[in-house]
């Protein structure tokens, strides 16, 4: 996955998973042992992004 050169990735928040049923005061985190997880989260978040990015750049007057 390609990250945006706009986005330092040593910077970003660490994501965090927990248990909600189990820990519901989120002490432990399963992030490190459900990476695909992780990783689908992160692609969703630059995808989403880059489309309110574009969206800014709408001009209905040129039929975008």
């Amino acid at each position: 996955m390609d990250m945006p050169e706009n986005i330092i990735k040593d910077n970003s928040p660490e994501i965090e998973l927990y248990d909600l049923e189990t820990d519901p005061r989120e002490l432990v985190s399963f992030a490190s042992s459900h990476l695909y997880i992780i990783l689908r989260i992160e692609e969703i978040s630059i995808n989403e992004y880059s489309k309110r990015l574009l969206e800014r750049f709408h001009i209905p007057a040129l039929g975008d």
